[in-house]
């Protein structure tokens, strides 16, 4: 028996009920992964409805999901042997735990299939597992998160890199996808609001810690996940504290009782004033790219002009840097007086111009950096070598959740 269902967001296609035997493919796989994959066995098992399907569709080549159902394209997938099936499944089940069906809202649904490919594919190769020949994978490219994958095929695409194309023919969407992400909608086909994907996205996170205890208990955790846990679990954090924190520990001060704060003395308190002993600069940079929205814009200014404040009130008035970067940096010199700050750019996006600004001006000008804090949606790959100094990146809102660096830490700001 069969019924044709019609998908508001993509072809038609037809779901089956075919009979697998213990001895197929397909049932040997799912067996091998209890045992040898049980993160993702676990995780298939508490979160993903298997439906077989049948489908001429590309998006449904071998299957897809929404992060709730596993369409799977029996035909095509049957094909498959033991080992891709493994490969399959757990491209699959990747789809899902980097949250791409909640991420894809507003994109091209296409382009960023391809992007996701290349960024699960990426992992399943460096896990050591087996993908059919012909799929999305490009071994030269570093291991970048979805979100930087879109924009870069979209800027090849559009040519959108300070007027030349990068010499990218691979991204052009060559190959075949090896599994779908598509979007998850509501009952009715709409999209989901903003508190629905907030809830979908914590109800995702449970799961992906109980795969992960799971999987931890077995002694088998995926070197991917292992690496990525903490941004896919994220809690929130209270940022300015951090901030604070990290504005302390970058610049060496120390307490004077030889002249009291002055602001405490009418009340008969008696407190320190707190001197810089080493009156080191904290370097600030700001995104300034064209993925960046007046509003995240606005907020990167705000919190410019915090951070300064919070610079200020550990007892330095010095000027410090304001780098604005999209492709090339643009400099103003703020205080704790700023009031308003003055974003240029609106190009490219690359982190290393802004790094190299600073670099250059500790080797010439005699500037002395002690840390930065780099304010950003997230959305680039170009970092540049690591620099000698502490980095602390701070996230917009709406910007890329699974943002990891390969040096600095990392806060995601919380929406205003």
């Amino acid at each position: 028996m069969s019924q044709t269902i019609v998908d508001s967001r993509a072809a038609p296609y037809t779901v089956i009920h075919p009979r697998i035997g213990i001895d197929t493919n397909f049932s040997r796989a799912k067996r091998n992964m209890v045992v040898n994959h049980p993160f993702y066995a676990s995780f298939l098992m508490s979160r993903l409805e298997e439906v077989f399907i049948q489908s001429d569709d590309e998006m449904f080549h071998y299957g897809a999901t929404d992060g709730k159902k596993l369409y799977i394209n029996w035909e095509n997938v049957n094909a498959l042997t033991y080992d891709q099936i493994i490969s399959f499944m757990i491209h699959e089940i990747l789809h899902v735990i980097y949250m791409h069906h909640i991420f894809m809202k507003g994109r091209e649904p296409r382009l960023w299939n391809i992007a996701t490919d290349y960024r699960i594919n990426w992992d399943i190769t460096h896990e050591g597992l087996n993908l059919p020949s012909g799929c999305l994978y490009h071994p030269e490219t570093p291991n970048v998160n979805s979100q930087v994958w879109y924009r870069m095929l979209q800027e090849n695409r559009d040519g959108e890199t300070g007027g030349k194309k990068k010499n990218m023919n691979w991204a052009q969407g060559g190959g075949k996808n090896f599994g779908s992400g598509i979007e998850l909608v509501g009952p009715d086909g709409r999209s989901l609001t903003e508190s629905e994907m907030e809830k979908e996205r914590q109800d995702l996170i449970i799961d992906i810690k109980t795969a992960y205890n799971n999987a931890k208990r077995a002694g088998k955790i995926p070197g991917n996940i292992e690496r990525d846990f903490s941004q896919l679990t994220k809690p929130q954090v209270n940022w300015q504290a951090f901030l604070m924190q990290f504005l302390q520990d970058s610049v060496q001060s120390d307490y004077n009782w030889l002249s009291p704060d002055r602001r405490w003395l009418h009340r008969g308190f008696v407190f320190p004033t707190l001197d810089v002993v080493i009156p080191g600069l904290v370097a600030l940079l700001g995104d300034s790219s064209g993925s960046m929205s007046n509003k995240q814009l606005a907020t990167v200014g705000s919190e410019c002009i915090y951070a300064v404040q919070t610079y200020g009130s550990m007892g330095s008035d010095a000027e410090i840097p304001l780098i604005w970067v999209d492709t090339q940096p643009y400099v103003e010199w703020i205080n704790a007086d700023t009031k308003i700050v003055k974003p240029k750019g609106g190009g490219g996006t690359a982190f290393a111009p802004g790094f190299a600004w600073i670099d250059n001006a500790i080797e010439k000008d005699g500037l002395d950096v002690r840390a930065a804090v780099y304010m950003t949606d997230g959305y680039c790959a170009d970092f540049g070598p690591e620099p000698e100094y502490p980095v602390l990146w701070l996230i917009t809102h709406g910007g890329d959740q699974s943002f990891s660096p390969p040096f600095g830490e990392v806060i995601f700001l919380p929406e205003d």
